[in-house]
Parts: structure tokens; sequence; C-alpha cells
């Protein structure tokens, strides 16, 4: 019997209004360390804090302070990304969807159609929309990226700086090139490893 070691040390802080990249090839632990950040893989030892939170006890008060967007996103094939804002809203208790419309209209996202019917790139367009529109704290976004075309992966680093501008950490994790062009483009608050 082997016993595999997925991540065994990992140790960073991120501050407001700073971006921090986690790059690495596929399978170097990036999405694992998210999922043990949002409580959802549980480590056999140490702990995660967020906010100055434990991420195990307290995740319920961390999760209603950031948006996450998960490397697989995937909500109900049926139901259209505006039902889905909706419903995050009326759980976040946000009034009003003026940010959510103004995010679909700068991604050139289509919310009335069911997210089954949607392409890879879009349906991460609607996924992007869910993690922004209630202007959390904090951002965590594994493979944002991903499915994105070259102009919308510019806006997406654009509405980053943006975020970071008021104050918003944003945690990114990313194999792709764009990882390695965050410090460039969006100024001296990014840092990264991998």
């Amino acid at each position: 019997m082997s016993t595999a070691v997925y991540l065994a040390i990992a140790t960073f802080s991120i501050e407001a209004g700073e971006v921090f990249g986690l790059l690495g090839p596929n399978r170097a632990g990036k999405t694992t360390t998210i999922r043990t950040l949002l409580d959802l893989l549980h480590p056999t030892s140490g702990s995660a804090r967020i906010f100055g939170l434990d991420s195990r006890r307290e995740s319920v008060a961390i999760r209603a302070r950031l948006g996450n967007l998960p490397g697989d996103f995937g909500y109900g094939m049926r139901a259209s990304g505006r039902e889905a804002v909706e419903l995050l809203a009326r759980l976040r208790g946000v009034v009003g969807l003026d940010r959510a419309e103004a995010l679909a209209r700068r991604f050139r996202a289509d919310l009335d159609r069911p997210l089954g019917q949607l392409s890879r790139g879009n349906r991460q367009k609607v996924g992007l929309i869910l993690a922004l529109f209630h202007e959390p704290e904090l951002l965590i976004l594994d493979e944002p990226t991903s499915g994105l075309d070259p102009l919308m992966k510019e806006e997406f680093l654009t509405l980053v700086r943006e975020e970071r501008e008021r104050g918003c950490a944003v945690l990114i994790s990313s194999h792709e090139i764009v990882g390695r062009y965050l410090t460039p483009f969006l100024g001296q608050a990014s840092r990264s490893i991998g």
C-alpha cells in the first residue's frame, strides 16, 4: 500500500488589494490548495486561515466574504445564468442585480440561455459573474481564463486590476501563460508562487 502526498507544505498570505498567483503545471496541487482553503478537502494535519478565521470551523463566515470560481465550474445545466445569479443574490442578501448585469454586458455573456446550451467559454463568463457580482473582499479563481478567447482574457485581467484597486485580494491559479504576465499587467501589487 502506498500513501500519496498531495500537498506537503504551503504557507502564504495575501493582503487586501493584492493579486497572488498559484502557478504550475496540471497536478501541481493548485486546486488541492484551493479546495483545502475552502474546506472542500480536509488536511490530515495543519490548518488554513482566511480573514484570520479557521477554514474548517468558520467556513460559512469565510464564504460569506469571498467569491469563488472553481476550476470545474458546473451549475445546473438547465438553469440559466440569470437564475443562478438570482439564487446566489438571495442567499447572499444582495438586493439588485445591477453589477451582475454590468458584468454580463462587459463579458458579453448571455444570462438568459440555459447553461447547458452555452460553450465552455460562455459558461466560464457566467462563473466569473457569479464570483464577482457581490463585490467580495477576496476572490479565489481556479483557472479563470479557461475557455475564454484572447479578448475576454484581456478583459478579465482588466477587471482583476480594478478589483485589486478596489481593495479586493485576488488568488488566481493557472497553468496558462496568463499567469506569467500577471505582474507586468497588474502592477506591483502582484505576486506568484510556482
